[in-house]
């Protein structure tokens, strides 16, 4: 089947989505020069070499960033171009999955414009995530090395799949749940099953374990005792809050899909009602569909024993992401006219270009009524000022990860420290040490500056600063101070 009057010229499948990262990567850029919320973070551990950082995530994404300040120094350019390079090697990746799964036509030239109508990556990348896009594209690669190791095995794709599994074990944890399902799936099935048993098999396992094999030595030498970080112990949640969190699993496995499922009615009514093939006709399909379907019931399974509390559409990508290739076989399956393909087509890059104009709308407006505006705090400014007292970046110690994850990057030679992270980072002893907060009274500090709001200068934001000889106690104690509350409002205004 071929579209007469095609909106996709012929290009190489990989073109499209790199200038669809392009594209976004420029809009980021230009909606603000500051980190943010995830990237902070990342910032914040990136300031040296070490097997881990902070044992509630892997250390891969931080050595990846680190990398990249070796070439273009701490910055935001460093931060926006491993995002959205990790964005398109996913994308590349669910590229291979679709040759291999024998999708061609039309809907493997479809297959691009599908990837960001899951609103995790249309949305959620264009805005946060970090560990997660790493974990997005090594779900990806690993269901491609997957299917390339079943259709012959051999020591190199033994090699690859092994590399897949450690590149995403050391990405984000909950990884552990898409092998996990895809192995139980693949055993059901003959075709996968004589595969998975073969000795190249534990071959691959035998390498990822090797290679992870430093980093789960230094986790298990950090891993705070069970209990540790609470007052109590920890109490299962009551039956109505599973329940509740069951109702959850559901809302966020169609928030994680849309607006994606939202555009599948243009399919026909054949899309919904035809029978599936068998296993035996068409295993692949197969495969995809009991891999997703296992995902979900450990998830339940967890939810109802009391061992998960809760779940949002965030955490669902090890779950939900092997739905994409399949509504795509689906697709292939069904055969749907030119004139729904078109529809999908149109629909599907509207939703795009809407998914940018609201960014560029919320970036440009959200000065006005923003709550904390750590997008739009004009921190270029405030590090200028600073400069003017004559810090010659010794150690910074912030208030909140915001500030500390900015003033890395705009002191790169500091070293910075946060009560954040205070479990996780060394106490900085570089001198002078300069201690920053917010404020909303700077009586009795040595420095502050009072800054407008990117785009919107009627806000104004406050930080307070002071230098000292030395990262000491008092310097700590007057950096996580409270704020001080604003004064009362006068009688008869």
């Amino acid at each position: 089947m071929t579209l007469r009057k095609s909106l996709i010229p012929s290009l190489p499948l990989w073109a499209w989505p790199f200038i669809y990262v392009i594209l976004f990567m420029g809009l980021r850029l230009f909606l603000s020069p500051n980190l943010g919320t995830d990237d902070v973070e990342a910032a914040v551990f990136a300031q040296g070499w070490h097997l881990g950082y902070n044992p509630k995530q892997p250390p891969l994404y931080t050595w990846l960033l680190l990398s990249l300040y070796r070439i273009f120094g701490p910055s935001l350019l460093a931060h926006t171009l491993l995002r959205y390079g990790l964005l398109f090697l996913a994308f590349l990746g669910f590229g291979r999955c679709v040759r291999l799964l024998g999708i061609s036509g039309d809907i493997r030239k479809l297959a691009p414009l599908t990837f960001p109508l899951l609103f995790p990556i249309g949305w959620g990348a264009q805005l946060g995530f970090t560990h997660t896009l790493l974990l997005t594209a090594a779900l990806f690669w690993l269901l491609a090395a997957f299917l390339a190791f079943t259709e012959k095995p051999s020591p190199f794709q033994a090699l690859e799949l092994g590399i897949a599994l450690a590149f995403g074990f050391m990405s984000k944890y909950n990884f552990i749940l898409f092998p996990a399902s895809l192995a139980l799936s693949a055993l059901s099935l003959p075709k996968y099953r004589r595969a998975l048993l073969h000795p190249y098999a534990f071959m691959a396992a035998f390498f990822a374990i090797l290679a992870c094999s430093p980093y789960i030595w230094w986790l298990a030498l950090h891993m705070p005792e069970p209990g540790a970080n609470t007052a109590s112990p920890y109490m299962p949640p009551s039956l109505p809050i599973r329940g509740v969190a069951l109702f959850d699993l559901v809302l966020s496995a169609l928030s994680f899909l849309s607006p994606l499922i939202l555009l599948l009615p243009f399919m026909g009514r054949r899309f919904f009602i035809e029978p599936l093939p068998s296993p035996e006709e068409n295993p692949e399909q197969a495969l995809l569909l009991r891999t997703i379907l296992v995902s979900l019931s450990l998830l339940a399974g967890g939810i109802v024993l009391g061992f998960i509390p809760d779940v949002k559409a965030r955490y669902l990508h090890p779950v939900l992401l092997p739905a994409l290739p399949l509504i795509l076989m689906r697709m292939a399956q069904v055969s749907p006219s030119q004139k729904a393909m078109r529809h999908f087509r149109n629909a599907g890059i509207f939703i795009i270009f809407f998914m940018a104009l609201a960014i560029i709308i919320q970036g440009l407006s959200e000065p006005r009524w923003c709550k904390n505006c750590r997008w739009h705090t004009n921190m270029p400014a405030l590090a200028q000022t600073i400069r003017q007292t004559d810090f010659p970046e010794g150690s910074i110690v912030a208030a909140d990860e915001h500030i500390a994850g900015n003033m890395r990057i705009l002191f790169p030679d500091a070293r910075v420290w946060t009560p954040a992270y205070a479990k996780n980072l060394a106490w900085p002893e570089q001198s002078p040490c300069l201690g920053i907060r917010r404020s909303m009274d700077n009586t009795g500090t040595s420095y502050n500056a009072t800054l407008p709001m990117l785009r919107y200068p009627q806000r104004k934001s406050h930080f307070a600063w002071i230098i000292s000889p030395s990262c000491d106690a008092d310097l700590l104690q007057w950096v996580t101070e409270p704020l001080p509350a604003p004064p009362p409002a006068k009688a008869g205004t």
